[in-house]
This record gives C-alpha cells, structure tokens and sequence, in this order.
C-alpha cells in the first residue's frame, strides 16, 4: 500500500485500514483479532474471542470455558463463578470471577467483606478493597473508628 508517497505494510488478514495512520487495520478478518503491540491480525485459536498482549487467549465463545492453559473448551457442567478452569481437572477453578476465589477444592467462594484478594493455603486475606484497611490480620470498613474482633 502506498500512502503520501511512502509504504507501508498492508496485513492480508486485515480488512479495514487507517487512512490516517498508514498500515494500522482498523477491523481484521473475522476469526483474526488485531495485536496493536505487533500491529498484525493474529489468528485466534479455536473458540477463543480475545487474546492478551501476549498472545493468549483470554476470552471464549458464549458455549466455552478457559482453561488455565489459555485454551477454549466446551464443559457440559459450568464451575459456578469460575473464569479459568484448572487445565489437568476442568472439575476444578483456577480463576473465579471478581468478588470471588477458588478455595483449595477449586471452588469458588465470595471473598470476605473488604477483601480483594484472598490466601486459600492460609486462609486469610492478603490485600484488602479500595474500602478496606487491614487491622489484626482482617480487612474492615476503612470509615470505622473502633474495631472489634
């Protein structure tokens, strides 16, 4: 592609390009998904929506679940409030959705109250909200004056 005298890559994979950025693709090909790091349509794996700045796969079609391998598949059986299941054991959750975590049993329970993230091995809380403040070990209300266990 020629641009104001100048060239520039045109990716085959790409279907819409800048007119003002000359070789950046606006919309790549369906099943392709644009790496803005690479500037290049990349493939996307089977079943796989979106990729990470990597290259993984982070997000899957509607049917699929990800895999801690960062793969798509299909579970006839959803991992309640799961995000990533365990790539050796889909029974189990590797990620859960925010507000939750995977116990030892690859179960996804709420975090505490406060609570963003949560040490299943130890059982208590490592880093609290953006609402929270640690005190003896727990996060509480960062807004209480007096704390009691």
């Amino acid at each position: 592609m020629k641009l104001n005298g100048l060239c520039a890559f045109q990716d085959q994979n790409c279907l819409t390009f800048s007119l003002i950025s000359p070789g950046v693709c606006l919309l790549c090909k369906p099943e392709y998904f644009y790496n803005a790091q690479l500037e290049i349509c990349i493939l996307l794996p089977p079943y796989c929506t979106g990729l990470d700045i990597s290259g993984r796969c982070n997000q899957c079609n509607s049917m699929y679940v990800l895999t801690s391998g960062y793969q798509c598949i299909y579970l006839s059986v959803r991992v309640p409030n799961c995000k990533m299941v365990n790539q050796a054991d889909n029974t189990k959750c590797s990620m859960c959705i925010d507000g939750f975590f995977a116990d030892n049993s690859g179960i996804c329970q709420v975090l505490p109250l406060f609570c963003s993230q949560f040490d299943a091995n130890t059982n208590t809380c490592v880093q609290c909200s953006s609402n929270g403040v640690m005190k003896n070990g727990l996060c509480v209300d960062k807004n209480c004056l007096i704390f009691d266990t």
